[in-house]
């Protein structure tokens, strides 16, 4: 099969929501007592109501949901392709406004607008001790090992909380976790002069290519035919991982986090003495500074906003981050 044949076979299998089981919503609870979320249950999205969350530990704050991205990762949970368990509240980019808080979380107060990295690490690991937790290899995420912001309130732990300045909209604060998961791309120690391809036509692939571009590197192509010494894959679902346009020596950084199987040609690696590298996060610091700094540039990523039980039509969209709002 040619390098073409088996990108097109891939086209033809990314995901698209499936409208079959849908169930519908009926708001018929009394909301005093639970809340508004979107759930999943044996892969079937629904919104339903929920408990409402509660302090559980001293570090523990709850927060008000300002506003929600969708990514594709919620998506494929909502869809069951990767597992959940069921009635869990999906949703992780998002930020917030603190609502209550534990007797630990001395730094914050009521009231407080805040960004939230998702990312629940081990704090046991080595990274996790020396307080580099974006490099932790054991993490769960909201809205796939605990309850997520598809809901008007969410229980997180302090430590995953950054305040947000008043220059950063509610949009660029819940854009925040992917701009923390691009990022990281620069602790690949990419030479300066290399030709570049970014391996997407996606949303993440632009954000890839404009964080490149504001750090300097201009050698940069979307064309994944074009010869490169630097090889970023950024979408990658029932696919195989295509190096024929590597050059020998050179580096390829993994960005999918694609829950599917996908080949590798070890020989390909081998013979041509390619280096693979997977990059997960850089710190939410950077993200934070970087948005407030380049927030011009990523607006144009960033695409409306729906109410909760118009999930259907959040997750259809494509062309630019939208979010949902549990009003």
């Amino acid at each position: 099969m040619t390098q073409s044949q088996r990108k097109n076979q891939a086209s033809s299998s990314r995901v698209s929501p499936d409208t079959s089981a849908i169930i519908p919503y009926k708001d018929n609870h009394d909301e005093t007592s639970q809340l508004k979320a979107l759930i999943t249950q044996n892969g079937i999205p629904q919104v339903s109501h929920v408990e409402p969350p509660e302090i559980c530990n001293h570090d523990d704050v709850i927060l008000k949901v300002r506003l929600a991205g969708v990514c594709r990762t919620d998506v494929l949970a909502a869809q069951g392709k990767i597992a959940v368990d069921n009635n869990r509240v999906l949703g992780h980019e998002f930020c917030g406004e603190i609502s209550k808080l534990g007797s630990l979380s001395k730094r914050l107060k009521v009231g407080q607008r805040v960004a939230v990295n998702p990312v629940i690490t081990c704090e046991r690991c080595l990274h996790c001790r020396q307080n580099d937790f974006h490099l932790c290899g054991k993490t769960q995420l909201l809205g796939i090992h605990q309850d997520g912001a598809f809901a008007k309130y969410i229980r997180v732990s302090q430590k995953q909380i950054y305040a947000i300045d008043d220059s950063i909209s509610d949009k660029l604060a819940a854009y925040a976790e992917p701009v923390a998961a691009m990022l990281s791309i620069l602790h690949a120690e990419i030479p300066i002069n290399s030709q570049i391809v970014i391996n997407g036509s996606d949303r993440i692939s632009q954000l890839c290519l404009l964080i490149l571009q504001q750090h300097g590197y201009q050698n940069i192509s979307l064309k994944t035919d074009t010869p490169c010494d630097v090889l970023i894959i950024t979408s990658l679902i029932n696919d195989e991982l295509l190096l024929d346009q590597v050059n020998p020596g050179g580096l390829v950084i993994i960005k999918s986090r694609s829950p599917f199987q996908s080949q590798l040609n070890l020989a390909d690696v081998v013979y041509k003495r390619l280096t693979i590298k997977g990059m997960n996060y850089s710190t939410f610091d950077q993200a934070l500074h970087f948005i407030q700094k380049k927030a011009t540039l990523l607006n144009q990523f960033l695409g409306e906003s729906y109410a909760l039980e118009a999930f259907l039509d959040a997750f259809e969209e494509s062309q630019k981050k939208v979010f949902l709002r549990a009003d």
